[in-house]
């Protein structure tokens, strides 16, 4: 395996694990006031940049360099496969189990909304009848 492809597999990791976290910030924040909801994924950033600058003070200039675009292009990969197919993204970062379900649409009427509905109808029929008669 040549120096690039470790790296980019590196960065692949890095890129993943921050993922994940963030999406499992989000199921296990939900009730979470928004301030401490927004510190914990500035956190999780602020770990992510860490780990990778430290990475990059062990490397040349240049490879540090090539090493933090490489990070860049996968965080833009990431959210493009986030974006097309959020399922499968949390499938594979393993976390798809962790993340609640989709809530399903209630449909059923309640009967307020049916005396809504039959008043109106028997309204507009109504108006129909006088119409006609006329």
């Amino acid at each position: 395996m040549t120096i690039n492809a470790i790296d980019r597999a590196k960065a692949r990791t890095l890129v993943e694990e921050m993922n994940r976290e963030m999406a499992l910030c989000s199921v296990r924040m939900v009730d979470a006031p928004l301030t401490k909801y927004r510190e914990t994924r500035k956190g999780i950033e602020t770990r992510f940049l860490e780990n990778v600058e430290m990475l990059c003070t062990s490397m040349s200039v240049d490879r540090a360099e090539e090493f933090r675009n490489m990070c860049n292009e996968e965080c833009e990969m990431t959210t493009a496969e986030l974006k097309r197919d959020s399922v499968a993204f949390y499938r594979r970062l393993g976390v798809l189990s962790e993340l609640p379900p989709a809530p399903r649409p209630y449909h059923r009427q309640g009967l307020g909304e049916l005396a809504v509905r039959t008043a109106v109808r028997a309204t507009v029929w109504d108006l129909i009848f006088r119409l006609f008669r006329r």
